[in-house]
């Protein structure tokens, strides 16, 4: 049973090293600006953009901005809160009905209701004596001033959304009585939430939260899998996929028009929803984790049909297409082969490093600053491509300080030589030059193309292990570098090994992990 399978999987996780079992410190999250529109539909039943000005979000060292290490705090950040705050009030007192009122529309206990519950959903935890006490000294202050029951709210429900305990989720040290801890309910609850659905804990997660019974490891896999059928999960779906696979980077890739003349900013939308579609249907239907890598279909719309040589597709709306044996899931879609190209010529060393990094978790260090690039291809020379694997030898060449790096990145990236920078299919160069695709991986597999090196992937557990380890970095907000996080990882592709791997079974591993509800409290 799936219980059985869960109690398994956390014996073995202790059994194979008690340093699995440790836990690692954890540091408050900031709403990002999607998290921000999700919780205030969640609240106030509100659509709309709230965050549309909000300063531009960092990524972290795993890839995800929704890692701590880059949600600082500053003037300017605080403002994008006030501002998105005001928008919020101004909306939500719009409304007629006011979906916050509720019951009644007066009096000191009606708005201490409505500001308790309020608050409770928007902390995500129940409040303390002086919290009540102080968001409703806002009312109460407005109130006294202007006499009006809404302004009184307006002011306070603006305190709220301006509370450090709304902008963060924070840990409670004051029962703490040792340097680590299991998390609260309430602070599970919050965690998985945000995980799944962006937002935060619907009532049914706050209930089991009040009972403690959500820590249950049994509770915790019924609960992911609710809310994995839920449609708010899309949110898991498209954001951890558009953050995964890079896709902020392709959205200021630039072709040249001269080559490719169909390169437009149409084009890239469509082209980035392919894969956004892709990644939506692998992940929303519950398939493999494995079909990322090995799919032999896609989405298109007419745009991206043309790059694939299809025809007969619908101008605006996508569908699912078969591919042929030259194509295999996400590597080969377009926009992960364009936004990892140069301008007029395709860059080996990008595709190599992409691979590195967000397939085989192997990312290569920065290259040393003194070091010079490699000549630009003449573009009298018909771009020079079918030079590209002569000029790939000088990175590798013995002695060089290029050579370590490159000898682990080029030839990867070069097994997709048969794909142009737009990613169209190619067996001849511009020249005329019959295209060379052949490659390695840094453990010393040879293949001839992409669809081969892509075919060893699908067998080999550096995948599912990299993924593993990217989606819980997503889930916790952190990078997984300690000793524990690296245990626990490989812990859960152990307990998957010999078996279709779901990603809601993914999912379930990661909530039910040791450092998904524990941590350690010095240093926090």
């Amino acid at each position: 049973s799936q219980s059985e399978d869960l109690k398994t999987m956390n014996s073995e996780l202790a059994f194979l090293d008690p340093s699995c079992s440790v836990p690692v410190a954890l540091t408050s999250q900031r709403l990002t600006a999607l998290e921000y529109n999700n919780v205030v539909r969640d609240l106030f039943s509100l659509s709309g953009d709230f965050s549309s000005n909000f300063s531009k979000p960092s990524s972290g060292s795993a890839g995800f901005r929704t890692e701590s290490s880059v949600q600082n705090i500053s003037a300017e950040i605080v403002l994008d809160f006030y501002n998105g705050s005001m928008s919020v009030v101004e909306a939500l007192f719009a409304l007629n009905p006011n979906p916050l009122l509720g019951q009644c529309t007066s009096g000191n206990a009606c708005a201490k209701n409505i500001l308790g519950d309020l608050a409770f959903r928007a902390f995500r935890r129940p409040l303390t004596e002086d919290e009540l006490i102080k968001i409703f000294s806002l009312y109460e202050s407005e109130f006294q001033v202007n006499n009006s029951f809404e302004d009184g709210l307006k002011v306070a429900v603006q305190g709220i959304l301006m509370s450090p305990q709304f902008i963060f989720r924070t840990f409670d040290n004051s029962t703490v009585v040792s340097d680590s801890t299991r998390l609260t309910d309430y602070e599970l609850a919050s965690r998985l939430s945000f995980f799944i659905w962006g937002s935060i804990p619907d009532r049914e997660l706050m209930e089991l939260a009040a009972s403690q019974k959500l820590s249950s490891p049994e509770v915790l896999n019924e609960q992911a899998r609710r809310m994995l059928k839920d449609p708010k999960s899309s949110y898991l779906a498209s954001e951890f996929g558009y953050q995964w696979a890079g896709l902020k980077q392709f959205e200021s890739t630039e072709l040249d028009v001269d080559r490719f003349p169909e390169w437009s900013e149409e084009t890239k939308r469509s082209m980035k929803q392919e894969t956004l579609k892709f990644l939506n249907y692998v992940l929303r239907n519950d398939l493999s984790v494995m079909e990322i890598v090995s799919a032999n279909y896609t989405f298109v719309d007419s745009r991206v049909a043309q790059i694939y040589g299809i025809s007969g597709v619908s101008k605006t709306d996508f569908e699912k297409v078969d591919l042929g044996e030259d194509r295999l899931g996400l590597l080969s879609q377009p926009a992960i082969l364009a936004m990892n190209s140069l301008g007029n010529h395709t860059s080996p060393v990008r595709r190599g490093k992409w691979i590195l990094q967000n397939i085989l978790c192997d990312a290569p260090p920065p290259p040393p600053e003194n070091v010079l690039p490699l000549p630009v291809p003449d573009v009298g020379e018909l771009y020079g491509e079918s030079q590209i694997r002569k000029r790939m030898e000088q990175h590798r060449a013995q002695g060089s300080t290029c050579y370590s790096c490159h000898n682990t990145m080029d030839p990867i990236g070069l097994t997709f030589e048969n794909f142009d920078s737009m990613g169209y299919f190619r067996t001849k160069y511009v020249d005329g030059k019959s295209v060379d695709a052949s490659g390695s991986l840094p453990t010393g597999e040879y293949f001839q193309n992409s669809a081969e090196m892509t075919n060893f992937l699908i067998k080999d557990k550096r995948f599912p292990t990299c993924f593993t380890a990217k989606l819980a970095s997503f889930a916790q907000g952190r990078d997984m570098t300690s000793y524990a996080d690296k245990c626990g990882v490989s812990s859960m592709a152990l307990h998957s090994a010999g078996k279709d791997r779901k990603f809601s079974d993914l999912v379930v591993d990661i909530v039910t992990s040791y450092n998904f509800g524990w941590r350690k409290v010095s240093g926090d």
